[in-house]
C-alpha cells in the first residue's frame, strides 16, 4: 500500500505519522527529496529526521507556544518515539546527562560541517540541547 503524502502541505506527514498509534516497523518508506551537491548523504537524512523527531514532539506534547519541555517528556514518551521512529525504519537513540555524568562527544559534525567526509555515517551526526534542569540530551539516529 502507498500513502501519498501532500508536499504542500509540510505538516502532512508529522500528521500522517504521529496521529495514531506507531505504525509497523518498516512499514512507511521515506523518499529523501534532493541531496544538494557535495552533502554528505548521511548529513542530509540526519537533518530530515531530526525534523520529523521535532516536529514528532511538537505535534505530541507542545505547549500552548508550540514548545516542548524535555524535561518533562517520561521514559514512556521517549519509547513511543522509538516505536514511531521504527516505522519508517529507523532507530532514535536519547542519552541524558547531567553535569557530573556529561560526556563530551567530538567532533559534531552538525555544528562543524567542514570536518565532514564522505565516511561519516548517519550514526555519527548527534545533536544537543541542554534542558530547563541543566541536563544536557543529545540525540542521534541508525538504521534498523
Amino acid at each position: 500500500m502507498t500513502t501519498i503524502i501532500d508536499e504542500e502541505e509540510p505538516d502532512g506527514f508529522i500528521i500522517y505519522m504521529f496521529d495514531s498509534e506507531p505504525k509497523e516497523k518498516a512499514s512507511i518508506q521515506l523518499e529523501c527529496p534532493d541531496i544538494p551537491p557535495k552533502k554528505n548523504v548521511h548529513l542530509h537524512l540526519f537533518e530530515q529526521l531530526l525534523m520529523i523527531y521535532v516536529g514528532g514532539l511538537k505535534h505530541l506534547w507542545s505547549d500552548s507556544d508550540g514548545k516542548v519541555d524535555l524535561t518533562k517528556l517520561t521514559e514512556e514518551n521517549i519509547q513511543l518515539m522509538k516505536r514511531y521512529f521504527e516505522s519508517i525504519d529507523y532507530e532514535v537513540n536519547i542519552e541524558v546527562f547531567d553535569l557530573s555524568t556529561y560526556q563530551f562527544k567530538f567532533p559534531d559534525y552538525f555544528k562543524n560541517q567542514e570536518k565532514i567526509t564522505d565516511a561519516i555515517m548517519l550514526n555519527e551526526f548527534f545533536y544537543e540541547s541542554q534542558g530547563s534542569d541543566t541536563k544536557m540530551y543529545r540525540i542521534s539516529f541508525d538504521f534498523l
